[in-house]
């Protein structure tokens, strides 16, 4: 097909735009990202089952 026939076809335009804001919508989440709850909420989530990756981070007293 032709690259200029392509370009002007409405439907490649409205795929590329919904693309584009299904990406900013995904990078620029609120809800994504850290969140600090206490020690006794996330063994609680820990225990449920509800956690399939965590991490810890020490305080400054702490090794690392």
């Amino acid at each position: 097909m032709d690259r200029k026939r392509l370009l002007r076809n409405p439907l490649i335009w409205i795929l590329a735009a919904i693309l584009v804001y299904f990406t900013f919508s995904v990078l620029f989440d609120d809800t994504r990202g850290y969140t600090q709850v206490p020690t006794s909420v996330a063994l609680t989530q820990i225990d449920q089952g509800n956690v399939t990756d965590a991490s810890s981070r020490t305080g400054s007293s702490g090794c690392g």
